[in-house]
Formats: C-alpha cells, sequence, structure tokens
C-alpha cells in the first residue's frame, strides 16, 4: 500500500469514529432528578413527584393543562363574590416524604386591576387566605408577573395530597372588575430552600 492509500483509510475511519461521537453526544435522556422536567404546563424538580390539577366545574373536579395548548388557570367575566375552585393531586412515589414550593408565572390579564381584590385561599390541608398583591412579584427582564402560591408543601411518603384551594373575587370589588380576565400559564413544582 502507498501512503495515499494508507492516508485516506485513516482519514475515513477518523470521520467514522468522530460522527458516531457526535451522534452519541447528541442524544440525550430526559432529565430527572435535581434537573427541572417539564410535563405539559407544570415544570417539576423532582421526578418521584406528580402533579394534576383539576378545576370544581358543575360540581365535578376536570383535570385541566392536558394538552400543551390547553390553559391551566383561566377565570372569565369575573365579578365581586366570584369563586373559582381548584385541586392539586400531588402523589408521592418515594419511601420518604417530599417537600415543594409551588409558584404561579406567566400570569396574564387584568393584573393592576385584579391585585387588591383576587383573593387566594388554601382550605385544605391548611387554612390561609391572601391577596395577589401580597405575593405578587414582576420579572422585569421578561416583563411577567409571578406569586409563590405556596412556600412548602409536604406529601407523605408513597402517598396522594389532594391540595384544595380557590380563587375569589372580594366582595367589596369596583363594579370595574366585571368582565375582566385572569390566566396562569405556568406552574412551577421546585424543591424549596
Amino acid at each position: 500500500m502507498n501512503n495515499k492509500t494508507v492516508s485516506m483509510i485513516l482519514s475515513i475511519v477518523l470521520i467514522v469514529v468522530l460522527s458516531l461521537y457526535a451522534y452519541g453526544w447528541m442524544q440525550t435522556m430526559p432529565s430527572t432528578g435535581e434537573n427541572v422536567e417539564y410535563n405539559r404546563n407544570f415544570y417539576i424538580t423532582d421526578s418521584d413527584i406528580g402533579v394534576k390539577l383539576y378545576a370544581l366545574i358543575d360540581n365535578t373536579y376536570v383535570e385541566q393543562g392536558q394538552q400543551p395548548t390547553d390553559p391551566l388557570i383561566t377565570i372569565n367575566e369575573m365579578y365581586p363574590g366570584k369563586i373559582q375552585r381548584y385541586r392539586f393531586e400531588l402523589t408521592n412515589i418515594k419511601d420518604v416524604a417530599s417537600r415543594v414550593k409551588v409558584v404561579f408565572t406567566e400570569l396574564d390579564g387584568n393584573i393592576n386591576l385584579l391585585k387588591s381584590y383576587l383573593k387566594i385561599n388554601i382550605t385544605s390541608p391548611y387554612l390561609t387566605t391572601y391577596t395577589l398583591n401580597d405575593k405578587l412579584e414582576l420579572n422585569e427582564e421578561s416583563n411577567r408577573y409571578f406569586f409563590d402560591f405556596a412556600d412548602s408543601i409536604t406529601i407523605p411518603a408513597k402517598s396522594t395530597l389532594n391540595f384544595y384551594w380557590n380563587l375569589e373575587i372580594d366582595i367589596k370589588a369596583p363594579n370595574a372588575l366585571q368582565a375582566t380576565n385572569f390566566e396562569v400559564k405556568k406552574i412551577m413544582f421546585i424543591k424549596p430552600m
């Protein structure tokens, strides 16, 4: 064999090896564990936690956000005294209890008009009430609002926790709130610090 033939064969082998290495490097597994896992409109930082959201519609809890284009939380045609009830179904498959912090992001609608009159009521497993204005923050980079819905929820080992809450328009809200809307497009379930 002459030098040109050997050089050509080595070049072909090198190209094949580099191509296989590049192809293998690009093949990745879905992220789990400590990394953020995207699941429909939920961001979950613990792969052992399952999350479902239900809204009470006509006295039946109906699962929300099953498709990426489905809204998670949408309230239209608001008026003073209106209440919309929800339930998170949080499932922990681990042998130890898990804790999550819940953050509502990508808020849309008449935020400035609603922030003093939209109440968030957590009804089970504990009771608390606050207004949107109490926890509302603006991400100046994205110009999007978000708020910490719950700082820490504990889900017992190998069990499902039903977490009940509602959104309510204060009965003292002005009539200007009529026909306004409110939407939450993403919900994050992250490990608390």
